[in-house]
């Protein structure tokens, strides 16, 4: 299969080796055995694998394999298909770690967007409800999410806690603007990195709480 610019190599985010693997068996089998598939780490930390066809797909075949692959990536919850018509700036994101945040204060999202992006990080989404935010992490894949402890269609702490149980890696820190009532043990229990009231987030140690290993 020739090479040239006008040939995009499909790709998918996976959320460990184990589902890339699934994922290059399935796209194997999708392809006909014509390309190879190959896993590899996106990151140091392992949060993401890439599953990319290593040779070049035509642009006219890419179209028509376009719905099929987004099906493949609705199966395996956290998983992303990456349009190859999607610019490289959007598809690369250079390797900073990509966070959602989930707050119902606009105000507050923006805030957090710009001082996260002082910080180094790239804000993928921002969404105002819990209903909003499980939708949102299944199309984004996001790394890490900040997430308000209240929340108006539910608690961040429960949202949390679904969130990751169905991806254990998946980072999270809660944020609000007092204390809740029991915040150590509701932490804990829900499975996320942390908690930090909103007016001392500029000073938060972002890079341990999100960037760490899972404990």
């Amino acid at each position: 299969m020739p090479d040239g610019s006008n040939q995009p190599r499909i790709q998918f985010e996976a959320v460990s080796l184990r589902q890339a693997v699934e994922l290059a068996a399935e796209l194997r089998v999708m392809a006909h055995g014509q390309v190879q598939i190959r896993p590899r780490p996106l990151r140091p930390l392992g949060r993401r694998w890439h599953v990319t066809m290593t040779q070049p797909v035509p642009r006219a075949f890419a179209p028509a394999f376009t719905t099929e692959l987004n099906e493949l990536a609705h199966r395996h919850p956290g998983c992303r298909f990456v349009d190859p018509d999607v610019s490289a700036r959007d598809r690369a994101i250079d390797g900073r770690l990509r966070v959602l945040v989930v707050d119902d204060s606009a105000p507050f999202r923006r805030a957090a967007r710009e001082l996260l992006g002082r910080r180094g990080y790239l804000v993928v989404a921002e969404v105002a409800t819990a209903a909003a935010a499980r939708e949102a992490v299944r199309r984004v894949v996001p790394d890490a999410l900040l997430v308000d402890v209240r929340l108006p269609d539910g608690c961040g702490f429960e949202l949390t806690a679904a969130l990751t149980h169905a991806q254990p890696d998946l980072a999270v820190l809660l944020v609000s603007a007092d204390v809740p009532p029991a915040r150590d043990e509701r932490v804990r229990m829900s499975g996320a990195r942390g908690f930090v009231l909103k007016s001392c987030l500029a000073d938060a140690p972002l890079d341990r709480l999100w960037e760490a290993p899972s404990p």
